[in-house]
């Protein structure tokens, strides 16, 4: 049997009766005597020497009464003179408690303890990543509130101690980096820009995902579509202009870089403005309302210079800015009026301009008279016809006549009347469409016979017209007895004066050619037709025949 602790310590009966640690097992069954006593060795510090501390593996520590004060440590009490103290104190500090992901901090361990040889430390950072270092240094990758753990060991006892630091460590927010300027933009005009991949301009070391937003000029749009910034300069718009572009983060922290675009000018062919209306005017008006530059535009600014196409019936001229639309006399009608504008590259555009000529009723249009003396003197019972040749381009002519106001019988252009005594006559002679009237009145004074002469007969030496028929001209020879002023015209059977081809002071001997013509130079048509010499005094009368 092997010797009984007390026996090394001392010759007195020890305060435990029976303390069994054989196979490394506590039986504690009081203090009355027992059959076994430790056998094990106590395992002192310096047992040679005198030196009965207790060793970390000895099996006296936590072996003595559990019902007595406990040891310093607050541990059971150790059977023996001197107890083992089993504390371990553990603290760690940090260089910095706050800092960005990517920084460094150093951690420093501080263990205090009189029984154990530390050889062994255990870092936990909170980030899954650990150490083994008694003083390490570590980096974080994101932001966050990390706990940080100590636990040192006594690998030779198998002791250890843990310490917790719950919200050591706080990586902040780390705002976008701007890691890949992006290029300049050059596009043409009217042209759009999908180049630039934003997500590939910036990182985050957070690795938040980013959000972007766009500053642009009023010219310029920008949106972001499948990641990519897409540029589009408003219509027709050129010059150079920066775009910022902003990254932000889930907390609000952005960085920003300026991209500049330039579009490139490309030549625009000139625009027509909206709503080109049609033009309607009266015929034989003039119309210089229409203004070029209310039909056309450009794009680009350019100074246009602006022609027409000519038409058949309408005289067009271009003056300021202004069109001067001229139709031709009496014509009425529609065309298409084409006005072209042409910038400096020569690129050009037409306005199509639907045109109406609205027709507006003419007055009658007394082309001869006759007689064409206005006042005239006659002998009484004298007979006269007048005759009025007037046209009307647009409406029929009605006639009527009168004496004195008093309306005759006549509805036609020719009125005869026989003066039936010596006085003063007003004839009236009438030529109306349905809208207006133009007069022609003759004073015609009726004298004794005794001064007036109708018949011109005996005043004549020679009236003849030759060749009668003639086809190509003819030749009305006349010889006066004596000098007077008169008038000669062609009528047509109907009495309608076709052409006065004399009037003036007839003197002897005459001759006037006919070459079967009207005032308008036109060529009658073949017929019968009167030569009439008028004087104050009378008329006298020949037959022509004209063959064409």
């Amino acid at each position: 049997m092997p010797r009984t602790l007390w026996e090394f310590l001392s010759d007195s009966l020890p305060a435990i009766g029976y303390n069994n640690i054989w196979s490394n097992e506590i039986d504690y069954q009081g203090l009355e005597a027992a059959a076994s006593n430790i056998s094990k060795a106590p395992l002192f510090r310096d047992q040679p020497n005198y030196d009965f501390r207790l060793i970390c593996t000895s099996p006296c520590i936590d072996a003595g009464d559990p019902v007595q004060a406990g040891d310093p440590d607050g541990s059971i009490p150790d059977i023996g003179a001197f107890s083992f103290d089993q504390t371990i104190s553990v603290n760690f500090s940090s260089d910095k408690q706050e800092g960005y992901a990517g920084d460094k901090f150093k951690f420093t361990s501080s263990v205090t303890t009189t029984e154990y040889n530390i050889t062994k430390w255990l870092w936990d950072f909170g980030d899954g990543k650990t150490g083994s270092t008694k003083n390490p240094s570590h980096t974080y990758a994101k932001k966050g509130t990390y706990p940080v753990s100590l636990t040192v060991k006594d690998t030779e006892c198998g002791s250890s101690k843990t310490r917790t630091k719950s919200t050591w460590i706080k990586i902040l927010n780390s705002p976008p980096v701007l890691t890949n300027p992006p290029g300049e933009i050059t596009i043409n005009e009217d042209q759009m820009d999908s180049s630039i991949i934003v997500s590939s301009i910036f990182s985050d070391l957070d690795e938040d995902i980013l959000s972007y937003t766009f500053i642009a000029p009023e010219h310029i749009e920008v949106f972001l579509i499948n990641n990519k910034m897409q540029v589009v300069p408003m219509e027709n718009w050129s010059g150079t202009e920066p775009i910022k572009i902003i990254a932000t983060d889930n907390e609000q922290a952005s960085a920003e870089v300026d991209v500049l675009v330039t579009v490139l000018p490309i030549n625009d062919a000139p625009q027509l403005k909206n709503n080109i209306p049609d033009l309607t005017i009266d015929e034989d008006i003039m119309d210089s309302s229409l203004n070029v530059t209310n039909l056309f535009y450009d794009p680009d600014g350019d100074l246009l210079e602006y022609s027409y196409y000519e038409l058949d019936h309408i005289s067009i001229s271009l003056n300021n800015d202004f069109i001067r639309i001229v139709p031709d006399a009496n014509w009425y009608g529609t065309d298409t009026l084409k006005i072209v504008a042409t910038d400096p590259s020569l690129e050009s555009v037409i306005a199509v301009i639907y045109l109406t000529v609205k027709p507006i009723n003419d007055s009658p249009e007394l082309i001869t008279h006759f007689p064409e003396t206005l006042e005239l003197e006659i002998p009484v019972d004298t007979s006269i016809t007048f005759i009025l040749n007037a046209d009307d381009i647009d409406s029929e002519l009605d006639y009527t006549w009168s004496v004195n106001g008093v309306l005759g019988s006549s509805q036609i252009d020719t009125f005869t009347y026989t003066f039936p005594e010596v006085g003063e006559f007003q004839i009236d002679g009438i030529v109306k469409d349905e809208e207006f009237e133009v007069l022609t009145s003759w004073i015609v004074t009726v004298t004794n016979p005794t001064s007036v002469n109708k018949d011109l007969s005996d005043r004549i030496n020679k009236f003849l017209v030759s060749p009668n028929p003639f086809r190509d001209q003819t030749r009305i020879q006349i010889d006066l007895k004596e000098t007077t002023f008169a008038t000669i015209v062609i009528i047509n059977f109907d009495g309608k004066v076709l052409k006065t081809i004399f009037d003036g002071r007839l003197n002897g001997q005459q001759i006037i050619n006919w070459d079967g013509t009207n005032e308008q130079k036109q060529y009658v048509p073949s017929g019968i037709y009167y030569c009439v010499i008028q004087t104050r005094d009378g008329f006298v009368t020949r037959k022509v025949l004209y063959v064409r």
